[in-house]
């Protein structure tokens, strides 16, 4: 049992047995054949782990909640929470 085995991989793995069968099949009539049959594993996805609110530094109160800006650039923002 081989979790999450790409397509190359296997293969790899495959090839000398498919060639003792003789049996022809290449890396992308491979690749077909498991997209055809969905068995193609799916790239897991990356997750970037941002801010954490809940920590126990001063959280500082949003200033401007119920101003309304009157011309552009009438408010200018900025995070330093990474410096």
């Amino acid at each position: 049992y081989m979790p999450r085995v790409g397509t190359r991989k296997l293969y790899f793995l495959l090839k000398p047995k498919l060639q003792e069968q003789g049996i022809k099949l290449g890396r992308d009539a491979l690749f077909n054949y498991l997209r055809d049959e969905r068995l193609l594993v799916r790239p897991k996805r990356s997750f970037t782990k941002t801010t954490n609110s809940k920590h126990w530094m001063k959280k500082h109160p949003n200033l401007l909640k119920n101003y309304k800006p009157c011309t552009p650039e009438g408010v200018l923002v900025s995070d330093i929470t990474y410096i």
